[in-house]
């Protein structure tokens, strides 16, 4: 995981959210995520119209990647405390993201 955390740029959890370039591509339904491999994307869950609006009137999102290993299928309050405790205890790395107009 620090590789690819490295390979995006993304540092620890401090007073500010670094700008790691426009790393998420949507087209219709499916929003997917440049991790930095140089052949393959990372498609994410639905995140929802809203989502997708916010991000295409260049809106920005967080991305946070933990250190840990999380079950699948983990419940949005378990994901929630687990971001929590690893930026407190400095095992999530984070960068602000926006829209690639181009895949």
């Amino acid at each position: 995981m620090r590789s690819v955390a490295a390979a995006m740029g993304l540092r620890r959890v401090v007073e500010s959210v670094p700008y790691v370039g426009e790393r998420l591509l949507i087209r219709g339904p499916i929003t997917a995520l440049d991790y930095g491999h140089p052949d393959c994307l990372l498609r994410l869950p639905d995140p929802g119209p809203r989502w997708r609006a916010h991000l295409t009137r260049d809106g920005l999102a967080c991305i946070t990647l933990g250190l840990d290993s999380m079950p699948l299928g983990a419940s949005r309050d378990a994901i929630d405390t687990y971001i929590r405790r690893s930026a407190a205890a400095g095992r999530a790395l984070v960068g602000a993201t926006g829209v690639r107009t181009r895949w």
